[in-house]
């Protein structure tokens, strides 16, 4: 609908007007009779069109005009007057008016041309407004660019918007109209200047070209500049867009540097370093591995099977090296490796392996090798040595132990072992002495130590201290502890003083018969008044402390602990203070000497009539010497495992040659009889190598932490390995992960090998799981013959019908307290029930 204002000073004309412009419909006319009341309805509301006599009383219809258009509206203005000189058409027309049409002749057809102006004027001040909105848009888009942007017009800056004057440090003012040579520094002139010729021309240029700019204080600023040729101002222009690279060139220097220096690492280590790819072609080496293996610089130029046989010929067992290189290429190409590899000239190296990921793909493999021959013979030489000491020992007649500079016992004699409780086995190596020491006089007996490693006379030769055996009982020992000349070992020689520390104890004991059961016990308790104030607390914990009990009694956590471990304390508290429910958690505790240590505290709340919390029951124990043991296990299982598949690896060998031998023998024994006892030891050597290979996998079981493993990969992978044709595998986990050893995966390979050559008709194999009560079953069931009722158990022993392999799957999932049996029916398939118990199951999809 059409908005128009027509000014008159004739009523009548007025009327007419707006009769004739309405009747069609699609407009609305307001009318009135001076130029003055139309400025005042203007403010008011909006016109698409103005149309306005000359002559009137006081302001013309040309001076509305120059009044609109001097405020800025630049609404379309018909002037529609009587008069028709031409220097009011002029003055109409320079004034700013759209259209003049002169009043007079035909008035029907003088309204059908006021109408066809009108609806043209409409049109025409629509399309200027929106081209100047479009120019406003456009405008500003190019100020809040975050890019600059310029202009150049006969070889002058003709625009540029703000970042362009900030990325050069100029004003706009400064540089508008100017040279844009200023800006580019003289060395970069001839590359702009070709780039320049050639812009416009029908020659390919690059869509955008890397250059550096001047800065105001006379820095280069590296840029990115795209240009195009335009339209300003209806001539002919170059537009320019520039972008600030400063952070990425500095990014790029950075990297180049970060490789520059991987690079140094890579040829400076003392290790051997060779990377292949999926296929073993050598992708890089580093100048040690051929100094290692003693080859030639000619050694990238070789062929795979060139290098391969260069290597192996090396060392003693050249085929098991093959075997393994092809093994952890084709096959395993995900695993990790240790291995020992031994020279025909005696060197001695570790190998470690490990795939080469880009991303999550596995692109290759990295060897590292490291020479040890030195170190293994002074290994041997330690060995030697502390067989003398062991002979000395056993032959004193006090509990003895020789201890390392990190207090771990590495010889004890049988003394010893009586008076702990722990055989030699679990001592050596794997114990510290403070294990022994009670919490009392381990602080006092390690400062002792520290001591004797700086000077022995610092220390005192002989003291007393309370030694707690396997069970716990402590005895009043006597020691003498000396160092052993020339290296940082000492010597502890306990005497066993109880009996005559008896008597008094009995005594001191009668005196004691009254003091709280909390300061009879090593665990550390005390009581939580509110979330940040101790209540009473047991000798155990002030101790720690190096504090009194009665000096505990009432303060802050803050007054005593470190902020941070107590914003710790702090929290837990408050937890079971809120919830009502005990909290068990590990805490950090500074003791009285300022040793950090590991605490498993747990809190339980004393609840109210009301419900609420009124206190907390805390214990601690300090566990750090128990992570120090856990970790100094684990390295003693990861030797004895090595230890194990060497020996091992010479039993099948061995083994090996006994079938040689064997089916030598054939060929000359002709009787029957000689003959069955040729198979039985044929037999009976392949019975040996199957315990072997078991006794191989029960040794990796436990050697890892528990992780989450995804079930349904792992049993997909499972039967891809083993190859399911003909047999269909149904799945229905929920996205279920365990807690589980990391050969957790031989479970389910085991399952699948038995349903296959057990089976005899398995078409189907359904996996899924079910809650139970107090866990998660994974139930696993086959259509096949199922298993009888007099072997369901057989088939987990060692000697049962799956030979190990179920036995194994027992033992694995044993390790997290998992259980496995055999449910189905005889006849209808085996069905095996996997029981998880809680909190070693969970659900990623929930």
């Amino acid at each position: 609908m059409t908005r128009i204002l027509y000014v008159d000073d004739e009523p009548g004309m007025l009327e007419i007007v707006k009769t004739f412009l309405e009747g069609t419909g699609d407009c609305t006319v307001e009318t009135v009779l001076s130029a003055e009341d139309a400025l005042r309805i203007i403010q008011e509301k909006e016109f698409d069109v103005v149309v306005s006599d000359y002559v009137m009383p006081g302001m013309t219809g040309i001076d509305l005009l120059k009044t609109l258009r001097q405020k800025g509206d630049d609404t379309p203005f018909i002037v529609f007057t009587g008069r028709g000189r031409e220097e009011v058409v002029i003055e109409a027309l320079n004034s700013g008016a759209d259209f003049y049409l002169k009043k007079g002749g035909d008035l029907r057809s003088q309204l059908a041309e006021l109408r066809n102006l009108i609806n043209f004027s409409r049109e025409k001040g629509r399309a200027v407004r929106a081209l100047r909105e479009s120019e406003k848009k456009f405008r500003n888009l190019v100020e809040l660019a975050k890019d600059g942007i310029v202009v150049v017009q006969d070889a002058k800056i003709k625009y540029l918007n703000a970042q362009m004057a900030n990325m050069v440090g100029y004003t706009i003012e400064e540089v508008f109209a100017t040279d844009p040579r200023k800006l580019i520094p003289p060395e970069e002139l001839p590359k702009l200047i070709d780039f320049y010729s050639r812009f416009g021309s029908s020659e390919k240029i690059p869509s955008e070209f890397e250059t550096v700019i001047l800065h105001k204080s006379g820095k280069k600023v590296p840029v990115v500049v795209s240009a195009a040729r335009i339209d300003y101002e209806e001539r002919p222009a170059e537009f320019f867009i520039v972008r600030d690279i400063t952070d990425r060139k500095k990014s790029e220097e950075m990297h180049a540097r970060v490789f520059s220096l991987l690079e140094a690492v890579f040829e400076s280590t003392n290790d051997g370093f060779l990377v292949v790819d999926r296929q073993g072609r050598t992708i890089k080496f580093n100048r040690r591995f051929l100094e290692l293996w003693k080859i030639p610089d000619s050694y990238a130029s070789m062929i795979a099977d060139e290098r391969l046989e260069l290597i192996k010929d090396q060392l003693k067992d050249p085929e098991g090296f093959a075997t393994k290189v092809k093994s952890l290429l084709y096959r395993n190409p995900a695993a990790e490796t240790f291995d020992i590899l031994e020279f025909k000239d005696g060197r001695v190296f570790e190998r470690y392996s490990r795939p080469l990921m880009i991303g999550d793909e596995i692109a290759g493999r990295i060897w590292s090798f490291r020479d040890v021959t030195g170190r293994k013979k002074l290994e041997e030489e330690i060995h030697r040595s502390a067989e003398l000491y062991r002979a000395i020992f056993e032959n004193t007649g006090t509990a003895t132990i020789l201890v390392e500079e990190d207090m771990t016992i590495v010889l004890a004699n049988e003394e010893f072992e009586r008076l702990s409780g722990f055989s030699k086995e679990e001592i050596e190596g794997k114990i510290k002495w403070t294990q022994f020491a009670s919490e009392k006089d381990r602080p006092r007996m390690m400062e002792y130590h520290r001591l004797r490693g700086i000077d022995p006379k610092a220390a005192p030769r002989k003291f007393e201290f309370k030694f707690v055996d396997r069970n716990g009982k402590a005895h009043d020992i006597l020691s003498t502890v000396g160092m052993v000349p020339g290296t940082k070992l000492s010597v502890a020689s306990y005497n066993d003083i109880s009996e005559l520390r008896k008597a008094q104890s009995l005594l001191r004991e009668e005196k004691e018969e009254q003091e709280l059961l909390l300061d009879s016990i090593d665990t550390m308790v005390w009581y939580a008044a509110d979330p940040e104030t101790y209540g009473k607390v047991n000798r155990a914990f002030a101790d720690f402390l190096g504090l009194k009990k009665e000096d505990l009694w009432g303060k802050k956590l803050y007054e005593v602990r470190p902020p941070r471990e107590a914003e710790e304390c702090i929290r837990s508290n408050r937890a079971a203070f809120e919830s009502g429910r005990p909290v068990e958690t590990f805490e950090q505790l500074t003791n009285f000497n300022g040793r950090k240590r590991l605490l498993w505290v747990k809190k339980i709340p004393k609840l109210g009539p009301d419900g609420r919390t009124n206190y907390l029951v805390c214990s601690a124990n300090d566990i750090t010497d128990l992570k120090l043991v856990e970790n100094a296990l684990r390295l003693a299982n990861r030797k004895l495992y090595i230890l194990g598949s060497v020996i091992r690896h010479d039993i099948l060998n061995q083994l090996t040659l006994l079938g040689g031998y064997a089916e030598m023998l054939k060929n000359h024994i002709t009787d029957e009889k000689g003959a069955g006892i040729l198979n039985k030891m044929r037999h009976a050597s392949e019975r040996i190598e199957r315990i072997l290979k078991s006794q191989s996998e029960y040794e990796k079981m436990g050697t890892k932490e528990p992780e989450w493993i995804y079930v349904e990969k792992i049993l997909k992978k499972a039967a891809e390995d083993i190859g399911l044709e003909g047999i269909s595998l149904e799945v229905d986990l929920e996205g279920l992960e365990i807690l589980a050893d990391p050969l957790v995966g031989r479970v389910f390979y085991n399952l699948l090998h038995n349903s296959i050559v057990h089976g005899k008709k398995v078409s189907l194999i359904r996996v899924y799981a079910r809650m139970i009560d107090k866990g998660m079953a994974i139930v696993y069931e086959d259509d096949g013959i199922g298993i009888p009722k007099n072997l369901k158990s057989a088939i987990f022993e060692l000697s049962g019908r799956g030979a190990h392999g179920l036995h194994f799957a027992r033992e694995i999932l044993s390790l997290t307290d998992m259980t496995i049996e055999e449910t189905g029916e005889e006849g209808k398939g085996a069905r095996f029930e996997i029981f998880v118990p809680e909190g070693n199951y969970r659900f990623l999809s929930k």
